[in-house]
């Protein structure tokens, strides 16, 4: 659903949502204040068509280009019928910017767990690398890679059957992509000659 970006309702209405949940950041505070001056963008429009229309160079030029700037004294009768409007919008303008911001506590198990997680993928990044250099440190020694593998069917929880293949490297289990690099690698310095059959 598309919305009119400057649509003064829809715009007051997020400001003052915003301003219910209250504000744990400050850009949340931020997004709440330009709902206000998107809201105000369009009264002001309005404000700046009805001068043009009556040829009031004084009205025109003297709107405020934001909140901040007006005063009832001044600036109420450039609005018309619309300045109950305004005068909402600022002091909703007041009351937002004078909202405390919560912070939230962050919980510091989720950065125990993403710490966690990290060092484990690094535990197996290690792992990995070490099955790669013994793979190839093998298949120098021997001039292959003694491979074996066993393969058995497979059906997972929504009834699919497949074939599920589990790779050994000198009995030791192995992942494939481990292994596929080490053979390569091997056939690429010369160690493994590859059968032209």
């Amino acid at each position: 659903m598309s919305i009119n970006r400057f649509d003064y309702a829809e715009n007051v209405t997020r400001a003052e949502e915003a301003l219910a949940d209250g504000f744990s950041t400050k850009a949340q505070q931020k997004d709440a204040l330009n709902f206000l001056a998107n809201a105000y963008f369009r009264l002001r429009e309005i404000a700046s068509e009805a001068a043009l229309a009556a040829k009031d160079d004084d009205a025109y030029w003297g709107l405020p280009l934001d909140l901040h700037q007006i005063r009832a004294k001044k600036h109420a009768a450039f609005f018309g019928a619309d300045w109950d409007k305004v005068a909402k919008l600022v002091s909703l303008r007041e009351i937002v910017k004078a909202e405390e911001i919560n912070r939230v506590e962050v919980d510091n198990s989720e950065k125990e767990l993403r710490a966690r997680v990290e060092r484990t993928i690094s535990e197996e990044m290690a792992r990995i690398g070490k099955q790669y250099a013994d793979a190839i440190d093998l298949g120098r020694v021997l001039k292959g890679l003694p491979v074996t593998a066993n393969t058995h069917s497979v059906t997972n929880r929504f009834g699919t059957t497949f074939l599920r293949t589990i790779w050994f490297l000198n009995g030791k289990l192995t992942r494939f992509n481990v292994i596929a690099a080490a053979y390569e690698a091997l056939v690429k310095e010369g160690t493994i000659v590859e059968n032209a059959d």
